[in-house]
């Protein structure tokens, strides 16, 4: 009766069942706490420095990653093609402020999770304290659209890192994950909506960007890749295809 009673309570059963069959066979959480790191072959124990080692880990990779690319002769700046489509726009970019209905039907698109950046604010707890604080909220909001200028204290976020293979005592086999304050979550999807717009309006997004966007999936590029196959054939002439799998340069 009572794993019956949390399965019929939960919002994500499958998830809820994972976790009773897990609990009932004795099985430990992968995410155990992390003790030890090697690092030039010594091992350090000290907590501060394992998470400040982290920090440094995770804040250089995404720029390690770009800097590899750019050096790779093949490869472009992706914001070089976006610049090309941008120097004719005729419309400034500007955020239309946002009003207590957007930012109530956003927050009730929440999940109902508990979990919570380091405010300690779950986005059942904003559901359920949404008549009385969405007056405020659309008031900040607007100010942070009016202004250009996003909170620091929404900047915050818990990072905490998730074994993904290897060993547990390497940085290079960790991953991410960011604990997102939930106010945070509903001023990013109040600019994304007014960024979007202004991209599809415009048209600086190719034609042939499929992911990501509204009302397109992957049948959205299948389907003219089939259609210009299928013309090719009916004309009887020859048609040829190029699949990229790896960034990596190839040698002929």
């Amino acid at each position: 009766m009572y794993y019956d009673k949390l399965i019929s309570k939960s919002t994500n059963k499958t998830k809820t069942t994972c976790n009773i069959i897990k609990e009932t066979m004795n099985k430990k959480n992968s995410q155990n706490k992390i003790t030890s790191m090697k690092i030039n072959n010594k091992f350090i124990n000290d907590p501060d420095v394992i998470a400040n080692l982290f920090n440094s880990y995770f804040s250089s990779v995404a720029q390690k990653c770009i800097q590899k690319r750019m050096n790779n002769n093949f490869i472009q700046d992706p914001l070089y093609n976006l610049s090309l489509n941008s120097l004719n726009l005729n419309t400034l970019l500007h955020f239309n402020p946002t009003s207590m209905n957007e930012v109530n039907k956003i927050i009730q698109s929440l999940k109902s999770k508990n979990s919570h950046g380091y405010e300690e604010i779950t986005a059942r707890i904003l559901k359920i304290s949404a008549p009385c604080i969405i007056s405020p909220l659309t008031y900040t909001f607007n100010n942070v659209l009016h202004s250009g200028i996003f909170l620091d204290r929404m900047k915050y976020s818990i990072i905490k890192p998730l074994h993904k293979k290897g060993t547990t005592d390497e940085l290079e086999n960790y991953r991410p994950i960011s604990l997102l304050t939930c106010l945070s979550k509903i001023l990013e999807k109040i600019i994304y909506k007014r960024l979007y717009v202004f991209l599809e309006n415009d048209t600086i997004l190719s034609e042939d960007q499929y992911g990501f966007r509204e009302m397109l999936s992957t049948y959205s590029a299948i389907n003219p890749l089939i259609n210009s196959i299928l013309k090719a054939l009916r004309k009887r002439n020859l048609w040829e295809a190029c699949f990229v799998t790896s960034t990596k340069p190839l040698t002929v």
